[in-house]
């Protein structure tokens, strides 16, 4: 963070990155989260995979068959198919960003640009 547009840290800021990364006395620095922080976030996020995850698994053939009952399976390939290439996006826009030389830096385009095409489709 400290090297941004090719500029060095000052000797503070290196001071300061120097000293967050040694603790209290020299000291390695412990840990911020508990194992118990740590296993409920865990269990959060495997409880939040399994909704997701039963989402292609039961909610989206019933939906394809409340939509057209005789063609149901053509319905579910093609959301399937759209589902599959949205997983395409955030690593190509990971590796352009990483490329990009904006005046805004190399995020921030992407994070703006995103939000904007983000409100236009929750308003569609």
């Amino acid at each position: 963070a400290a090297r941004r547009r090719g500029r060095a840290p000052t000797a503070g800021v290196r001071a300061a990155m120097e000293a967050g990364l040694r603790g209290a006395a020299g000291q390695p620095p412990s840990p911020s989260l508990t194992t118990g922080d740590l296993c409920r976030l865990f269990a959060f996020s495997f409880g939040n995979g399994v909704l997701i995850s039963s989402y292609f698994i039961v909610t989206l053939p019933i939906e394809c068959k409340r939509i057209n009952e005789n063609e149901s399976a053509v319905y579910l390939g093609r959301f399937v198919a759209v589902a599959g290439l949205t997983q395409l996006i955030c690593p190509i826009v990971g590796l352009v960003s990483d490329r990009s030389t904006h005046q805004w830096g190399k995020r921030r385009p992407f994070v703006f640009y995103g939000g904007v095409v983000g409100i236009l489709g929750l308003a569609l």
